[in-house]
């Protein structure tokens, strides 16, 4: 698991028992991983998510913190990765999570 918020990787660590490094301080290990999920979008998780992948291996981009980097599409094509792409929500789905969250702010948990 790769967690920048210290707070986060240490309940990481406890809770799921899983490594966790910081991805500020250090890359995961190279062509390592079957399958990578990028939930941040950030250029550094994006380039080191084209790191750890193993050739044949899938990467599914999820985040979108940041609006533009580059990909490494030598790597991509000679490897043969798939890389993924997905939105997290709709419309709808944001609108009755802000509802929800509202509600149970201001006591209305219907």
């Amino acid at each position: 698991m790769s967690e920048p918020n210290v707070l986060r990787r240490s309940a990481l660590q406890v809770h799921i028992g899983c490594d966790v490094l910081d991805p500020r301080q250090e890359a995961p290990a190279e062509s390592h991983f079957d399958f990578v999920l990028d939930a941040v979008g950030a250029r550094i998780t994006r380039e080191q998510s084209l790191t750890a992948i193993k050739p044949g291996g899938v990467v599914m981009h999820v985040g979108l913190q940041d609006w533009a980097s580059e990909i490494d599409m030598r790597k991509l094509t000679l490897a043969e990765i798939t890389l993924l792409g997905t939105y997290t929500y709709t419309t709808a789905d944001l609108r009755a999570t802000v509802a929800a969250l509202h509600g149970a702010m201001f006591g209305d948990l219907s």
